[in-house]
């Protein structure tokens, strides 16, 4: 059996902080999101999409459950807001000034940003592989936002990126090829708002000729490597939401000590392992042994 997850309850009004919806369905990991209802037993924790939120003053005034709330940039909380609030959210963008000082504690997630864990990197190799084993072409080079692009569903898309030799992309998908790992030719405008470098994590191009850089950058395999993985590297470290996500559950009092048996459970959410579905059930068994190690240890401490 595992311990119940915390609920969230999220308090929604006329203008939410839409943004904050990568930190919110990366919380979900940790917790159950749920909205609100006064019919459902008190929640763990709460947090407002924005300073007008149905319901923040009477949850500001609720001691026993604390409350974030997400603001929009440059907004300044209203003095009981600011005063009771037990966490703010701001986006923090490369070009944005610094994050404010305000009452209560800041939880800044990078914006733009992506859920690193969810798209694990592929090194040149295992690309090779499965480029093998799908029957697609060794020299595969996938183009989006430039001319001409390659013709793909978005279902497709990241399949595409996580097995092609380099890509020439700029827009929405930008972030997804970064994450897998995926060398990556851009426009200098992308690479100034992720804040990339050329030659370091992202080849930088005109934008008539990004896919010839793109085909070119598949023919060195040693750059196109290198450019792979400062870019899964800068993910990690710049764009990823988790950690933010991490630091709001903390501040809410949330966030369950990072044991052994937690940890699996996580990930076999992640795959969408029903609880005590039989394929849970067996990895369970197979950690049991190490389990309950981990459990010995933190009682000895």
């Amino acid at each position: 059996m595992t311990a119940a997850r915390p609920a969230v309850e999220l308090l929604v009004g006329l203008r939410p902080v839409t943004a904050v919806e990568p930190v919110l369905r990366a919380l979900s990991r940790f917790a159950t999101l749920r909205a609100r209802d006064p019919g459902l037993p008190p929640p763990d924790a709460r947090i407002a999409t924005s300073t007008d939120a149905r319901g923040l003053r009477e949850a500001l005034h609720d001691d026993a459950v604390p409350v974030a709330v997400a603001l929009h940039d440059g907004e300044e909380p209203p003095a009981e807001v600011a005063a009771r609030a037990a966490a703010f959210l701001v986006a923090r963008r490369p070009e944005a000034p610094g994050i404010p000082l305000l009452g209560a504690p800041v939880v800044a997630w990078p914006e733009p940003s992506i859920d690193a864990a969810a798209h694990p990197p592929l090194p040149p190799l295992v690309r090779r592989r499965w480029r093998r084993l799908l029957g697609l072409p060794d020299q595969f080079v996938v183009v989006l936002g430039f001319d001409p692009a390659t013709p793909l569903g978005d279902r497709a898309v990241a399949s595409a990126l996580a097995t092609c030799e380099a890509a020439a992309v700029r827009g929405r998908w930008t972030l997804v090829a970064l994450a897998l790992g995926t060398p990556l030719v851009t426009d200098a405008s992308t690479a100034r708002r992720l804040g990339l470098r050329d030659d370091c994590e992202v080849a930088v191009s005109a934008p008539a000729s990004a896919a010839a850089a793109a085909r070119a950058l598949a023919l060195d395999e040693r750059r196109s490597a290198r450019l792979g993985a400062a870019a899964r590297h800068v993910v990690e470290q710049v764009h990823d939401v988790v950690p933010s996500a991490r630091a709001v559950a903390r501040r809410l009092g949330i966030l369950a000590p990072e044991r052994p048996g937690n940890v699996l459970h996580a990930r076999l959410a992640e795959l969408g392992t029903p609880e005590g579905a039989p394929a849970a059930m067996r990895a369970v068994a197979a950690c049991e042994p190490f389990l309950s190690l981990a459990s010995v240890a933190d009682t000895t401490r």
